[in-house]
């Protein structure tokens, strides 16, 4: 109990030293020399580090280190250290103890900092049973974000653009120096920034460890506040740039689960930390905010990036392409013509497309294949089941044996080897949905109606009674219908992908069962108000 709370305290000491102001914190600025850069196969060589208070160097701790086995030829080109070298050395249990004791709790600082950190911990830990918990600054990340144009970022070559004094490379002490003058530009260039405080500089830098560890810089009485309802939540860093965006069903459960770092994706975890500041928009239900989020023309953070924490329906699309169509897996772009899902395991699509691509030979890229178009129509045609074989031979479909007669003549064999796969999922065919999306409005205990076509909603109605006796009143479901019909048939307009990969994702995710209503448009044709419409699914 008594190491636990000593470990808390100096925990806590280290913690202490983020709110400090960046003049006013003491640095500990080192470098290491080792054998080699895993830290469970390789020592330590030498230890250099300057302590820094106020921009002066009052303390300083130096010394080789025996690291008690061979030196690579390389290290010994690199560093000029032999076994000659370090024969009188200490070894590193003789002198961890000491180096701990020198830099306590202060801020570290370094060139690769996280290389170096994690070397001293594997040691300190191994010699010492002792964890190093100190915060760091690393210069070379700084660097990259202060002088993104920089083109030479190791240390040497960003002491030499900076025309700083250059020592001796590859010694830990006079690496030290080179880090120390190097840091001092940064810190003069982080302030000018407007960035003063130590925690303020390591959200700055952005890696992922240190930004778990200090937590947002967000106001927590404003993330106390939060209302628990529909809404989209958008985070913006520093620079007022949108870093993040999601839809979700209860705003404040939502920014709590983004404050459990650990159980983030590392794809969402970097924007999440980088966040500066929060806006919300509260909705009267999901899909509205999801329509929303969609039309957003702020400006766009990276999608790819939080792919796998939002609402994201994967398809398999056919997009126009020199003589052919491009056939890929992924959320639905603007120029497809063709949107096939939804695709349950992107990994068993990608499986099943390396086998199409085999029989059809043609060669599987990063973006999918490229299939000339009667090739294209053959895989449209077993996405969508009509290739089916047991479907081909009740049918006897005259269309479907005159198609495979007069196109694919010479290719009966690949026809017959792709009726043999099996699709990962059923898909439907995205845009030939057409129906009535009926959603609650929880502010006005009111009820929205969304006709879609071809997964785009086309019109917006409300009501504050029952939904389905509105329908009845006057014929409105026939009127719908016949909107729905002439629309569908209307292929000019320019696919919005975004709304229709929020609508296809409410109609047909298996995530979505709190309160989807869905009315197909066979359903809507043959509407009666005794049919209590439930949560439809697509058959």
């Amino acid at each position: 109990m008594q190491n636990s709370n000593k470990s808390d305290s100096y925990a806590n000491r280290c913690a202490s030293h983020t709110s400090k102001g960046l003049r006013e914190c003491t640095f500990i600025v080192l470098d290491i020399e080792t054998t080699g850069g895993n830290p469970q196969k390789n020592a330590l060589l030498e230890i250099g580090a300057l302590k820094v208070v106020r921009g002066e160097v009052v303390d300083r701790f130096a010394t080789l280190v025996n690291p008690r086995m061979a030196i690579p030829n390389i290290i010994k080109g690199i560093t000029g250290i032999n076994a000659r070298t370090v024969k009188n050395a200490p070894n590193a249990e003789t002198v961890m103890p000491k180096f701990l004791a020198f830099i306590g709790d202060h801020v570290l600082v370094s060139h690769n900092a996280q290389g170096d950190i994690k070397f001293l911990r594997h040691v300190a830990l191994k010699t010492c049973h002792k964890q190093i918990k100190n915060f760091y600054l690393c210069t070379h990340l700084l660097l990259a974000k202060l002088f993104p144009k920089a083109k030479d970022r190791t240390l040497k070559g960003a002491v030499r653009d900076f025309k700083l004094p250059v020592t001796r490379a590859h010694r830990a002490e006079a690496d030290a120096e080179m880090t120390l003058a190097l840091f001092s530009v940064l810190l003069t260039k982080l302030q000018e920034s407007k960035i003063n405080t130590v925690a303020e500089a390591i959200r700055y830098q952005g890696d992922i460890e240190s930004g778990k560890k200090i937590g947002w810089a967000l106001d927590s009485n404003t993330l106390k506040s939060l209302p628990s309802c529909p809404a989209v939540v958008r985070l913006f860093d520093r620079e007022r740039r949108l870093v993040f965006k999601h839809s979700c069903y209860n705003l404040a459960k939502e920014v709590r689960a983004l404050t459990r770092y650990n159980d983030l994706p590392r794809g969402v975890l970097r924007p999440v930390l980088a966040a500066h500041s929060i806006q919300i928009k509260p909705f009267p239900n999901l899909y509205d905010a999801m329509i929303w989020e969609q039309g957003l023309q702020e400006g766009k953070c990276n999608d790819k990036q939080i792919e796998g924490y939002c609402r994201i329906l994967n398809c398999v699309y056919f997009c126009p392409e020199r003589d052919g169509f491009r056939v890929d897996v992924g959320k639905t772009p603007t120029h497809a013509c063709k949107v096939f899902g939804y695709v349950e395991s992107k990994q068993k699509f990608a499986e099943f497309f390396a086998d199409v691509a085999k029989i059809l030979n043609v060669k599987l890229t990063r973006r999918g294949m490229h299939l000339s178009t009667n090739s294209a129509l053959l895989v449209e045609m077993l996405l969508s089941g009509e290739l089916d074989q047991q479907l081909v031979k009740k049918t006897r479909l005259n269309k479907f044996s005159e198609f495979l007669q007069s196109v694919f003549l010479n290719k009966t064999s690949d026809i017959e080897k792709l009726q043999e796969l099996t699709l990962p999922n059923k898909l439907h065919s995205i845009l030939d949905i057409s129906g009535l999306i009926v959603v609650s409005n929880y502010r006005r205990n009111a009820w929205q109606l969304y006709p879609v076509a071809r997964s785009v909603p086309i019109a917006y109605l409300e009501t504050n009674g029952d939904w389905q006796a509105y329908l009845q009143a006057n014929d409105r479901y026939k009127l719908i219908y016949r909107n729905l019909q002439k629309a569908q048939k209307d292929q000019t307009t320019l696919l919005d992908s975004g709304v229709l990969n929020a609508t296809a994702w409410w109609i047909l995710s298996p995530n979505n069962k709190r309160d989807r209503i869905f009315l197909d448009i066979k359903s809507l044709k043959a509407f009666k108000p005794e049919n209590k419409a439930k949560s439809n699914k697509l058959k």
